[in-house]
């Protein structure tokens, strides 16, 4: 028996390997978007219309997280209810429903960022693409919810070979940006359809549908809130100022891109751990969060530190007006990311009236001191707003996990 093997057939050794897989699987994407695809494509389109496809794309992320993602997270915390009792459906029924409302959503948005002046074939590509975001981001919950972690992996694989594919027909073939998202997408489609068995679920309605249209609007409460602040920047930005600025801001927030993108296999991870343990509500030492904070802000320097000879090799074209922001973007993206790891604990063992206060309480924080400083202070006082308002939320996150008695100061006496 070889050490991998060993290893996973012990019990930590498992969870080790899965949480190795996962994040490799997650990754792997994270860093061919951030530094081979994005910036491929910046020096294809130009600052200005870079900064349209940014808003756009920001557009596509958005309507998938609050339905495609809400639906996985919600047949997540489900699962075991409609094992137990041996049912199959709804699922597929919501996913019908959001193919209609992503495609309206695309289709609208695209004609209003670009006031009209847009193609067919532009708009009939962006709903593909679309389309394919939906089927992928929910199709592998099937994964996470049976702990395939390494067909994640591959799934991903296919995804960084895809994208230079679609680079390759970006810049040779055809000048539309919507072929670089659809051909890894439709690979991993094909490689999903065969793996995985979702899809194929009767389209019906079952006892359990009621339950679970409650359980969606719940998560999707707070989903929503933290999609309008996640993507709000570059959806708002474009309209409010141009291209450019986008651009600027976000290659500027570079580095706390990768890690928030970081944190979702992170969270998703432990959500599908958390998932197959006992409900009785679990306990932690705050020391364990206050290692876990400082590890975290620990990474801040480095980050600093690799910023600067990053996006100068990345976007040459616009990175010194991008460094002057990335000290701000950079503490954001580390705040988010305990943020995350914090609220996956609340969103397993607290109340779930707490995600949607949490979400109402970051985006009212957002709104209000992100733009009213940017009106005073632009891009600057834009990128302090948003930090101001991962520092409320976090405060938020550890008085509830200590108001629900999951943190604790001390082993509890027997």
């Amino acid at each position: 028996m070889g050490i991998i093997d060993k290893i996973r057939s012990s019990k930590h050794g498992r969870i080790i390997v899965q949480f190795v897989e996962n994040t490799v699987a997650y990754a792997l994407p994270v860093f061919f978007q951030q530094f081979i695809v994005y910036p491929l494509m910046a020096k294809k389109l130009g600052a200005e219309m870079n900064g349209l496809f940014l808003a756009l794309i920001a557009l596509n992320y958005f309507i998938v997280n609050i339905t495609a993602a809400v639906l996985v997270n919600t047949r997540l915390l489900k699962k075991n209810e409609y094992n137990e009792q041996g049912i199959k459906g709804d699922y597929n029924l919501f996913l019908l429903v959001f193919a209609v409302i992503n495609s309206l959503v695309i289709i609208g948005g695209t004609i209003f960022y670009t006031k009209g002046a847009v193609s067919a074939v532009d708009i009939f590509l962006s709903v593909i693409v679309a389309l394919l975001f939906l089927y992928h981001d929910y199709i592998t919950v099937q994964y996470r919810a049976e702990l395939r972690f390494s067909n994640i992996l591959i799934n991903n694989i296919l995804l960084c070979v895809g994208y230079l594919i679609g680079l390759a027909v970006l810049y040779y073939v055809a000048p539309y940006w919507q072929f670089v998202f659809i051909v890894p997408y439709f690979m991993t489609l094909i490689y999903d359809w065969l793996n995985t068995d979702y899809i194929k679920e009767p389209l019906v309605k079952t006892p359990l549908f009621n339950s679970t249209v409650k359980q969606y609007f719940l998560l999707l409460g707070s989903t929503l809130l933290g999609a309008l602040v996640t993507y709000g920047d570059r959806l708002i930005l474009y309209p409010l100022m141009d291209g450019t600025t986008v651009s600027i801001f976000s290659s500027a927030q570079l580095i706390g891109k990768i890690l928030q993108m970081i944190s979702t296999p992170l969270s998703t991870f432990i959500l599908a751990h958390l998932v197959n343990r006992s409900a009785k509500t679990i306990q932690m030492k705050v020391s364990y969060v206050i290692v876990g904070i400082v590890f975290c802000l620990a990474i801040y320097p480095l980050c600093i530190l690799i910023s600067n000879p990053m996006l100068r090799y990345l976007y040459p074209a616009w990175a010194s007006e991008s460094l002057k922001y990335v000290s701000l973007t950079a503490a954001n993206g580390i705040l988010h990311m305990i943020s995350v790891l914090l609220n996956v604990v609340v969103l397993r063992y607290c109340h779930s009236k707490w995600q949607i206060v949490k979400s109402a309480l970051y985006l009212i924080s957002y709104m209000l001191l992100s733009f009213t400083l940017l009106k005073f202070f632009e891009l600057t006082g834009f990128c302090i707003g948003n930090v101001l308002a991962s520092v409320i939320v976090n405060v938020f996150l550890i008085g509830i996990l200590l108001k629900e008695k999951v943190l604790r100061f001390r082993k509890a006496e027997n």
